[in-house]
């Protein structure tokens, strides 16, 4: 049975809100604002595939870097800097290690909802139809 696009995007909001609702935890219990950050970094990441996306300059005509590969690229980097600012919090000691606990969960969360909407919403590629003729 295959979900319609609108039970998909419910998932996914389900998914998210989860996500940043365990960041506001972290925030609220442990007394202190600065976890909130890494969901700067993840509303940065969709960001870097919009505006990277179908467009082509000439600083990413080059052959074997498109403008897909800088959008990936880019979308890495916020979605990792989001998971790795709590450590880096905690290791200079301005977080509690529960609350650096609580942000790399909903981290990992709202990493597995990009992927998520990555493999869903994405075109099917011809090269991944099963064959059955020879």
């Amino acid at each position: 049975m295959a979900l319609s696009s609108t039970k998909k995007l419910i998932i996914l909001a389900g998914i998210l809100a989860v996500g940043v609702f365990l960041n506001i935890i972290a925030c609220s219990v442990y007394d202190n604002a600065l976890p909130l950050v890494a969901i700067v970094f993840y509303l940065l990441a969709p960001l870097s595939m919009m505006f990277c996306k179908g467009q082509a300059t000439d600083f990413t005509s080059a052959p074997g870097f498109g403008s897909a590969e800088l959008s990936n690229f880019f979308t890495g980097i916020f979605l990792m800097s989001g998971l790795f600012f709590p450590i880096v919090l905690v290791h200079v000691g301005v977080i509690e290690g529960a609350a650096c606990a609580l942000t790399l969960i909903g981290g990992v969360v709202v990493i597995v909802a990009c992927i998520f909407v990555q493999r869903v919403f994405s075109p099917p590629d011809d090269l991944d139809t099963n064959y059955t003729e020879f």
